[in-house]
């Protein structure tokens, strides 16, 4: 059992960095480039429920302040496949993520099955456009934080 644990705390540690992870770019020595307009910045998440893609689901998207689901952020739908993509605004910082209702196909019986109980993932800091699965995996991960 103590295996167990240690793998979950494995896999959760790795999803984490994977959610932590940016990219660079390169530059340019072609010379001073004009000034930009400044833009808001806008903060986007977007992903996949799954326990089987889960269609036609409610994704919301709340803030965390002082480690508690504070203020809604957004909400959305899921699309057939469990994709997801909601709009946090200028919003950074961390990010509790619940979906609830919705169905999907049981691996194991081929039903078309709801949702019986809703699923949740956290992201520790949104800015950007950030990735984020919401799975039974990531609803261990919540219960264990």
């Amino acid at each position: 059992m103590k295996s167990f644990w240690m793998v979950s705390a494995a896999l959760i540690f790795c999803f984490l960095s994977l959610v932590g992870c940016g990219g660079g770019g390169g530059g340019s020595s072609a010379g001073p480039a004009p000034a930009p307009t400044p833009t808001p910045a806008t903060t986007k998440i977007a992903g996949v429920a799954s326990k089987a893609p889960i269609g036609n689901a409610t994704v919301s998207a709340y803030k965390i302040v002082n480690g508690a689901k504070a203020e809604l952020l957004d909400s959305g739908s899921t699309a057939a496949d469990g994709s997801y993509s909601l709009n946090l605004g200028a919003y950074t910082g961390p990010v509790f993520l619940e979906i609830s209702g919705g169905t999907y196909i049981d691996e194991a019986t081929g039903a078309n099955t709801t949702l019986a109980a809703p699923l949740h993932a956290v992201v520790s800091s949104t800015s950007g456009t950030v990735s984020a699965a919401i799975t039974p995996l990531t609803e261990l991960a919540y219960q264990q934080a």
